[in-house]
């Protein structure tokens, strides 16, 4: 068995619309990218695992929320022996 660096590890991600889904794999740095890319310019919440994962940034333009987003985020995706992540439409809330 092979022991990958945690940069190299391969991170499933399926992101879900109307019409189904869609399921890629990327290294950890690119899926950081694609999750924050699709949570805000699609408006879609990740879910690592069966976790949700709640961005602190409020923007693209907001450097240490997106920062401490990318290293809370790593974290958990290198918790995980097999990292999936499902990108789903916008969380629906109560009241």
């Amino acid at each position: 068995m092979t022991n990958k660096t945690n940069n190299e590890k391969i991170v499933r991600i399926r992101i879900t619309d109307n019409t189904g889904h869609t399921t890629l794999e990327q290294k950890i740095d690119e899926a950081i990218l694609t999750v924050t890319k699709e949570h805000f310019s699609q408006g879609k919440w990740p879910y690592v695992g069966s976790r949700i994962f709640q961005f602190e940034a409020t923007s693209l333009d907001d450097a240490v929320g997106l920062l401490n987003d990318t290293i809370r985020l790593r974290e958990m995706l290198e918790e995980s022996e097999d990292p999936i992540v499902v990108m789903t439409g916008a969380l629906q809330g109560g009241v």
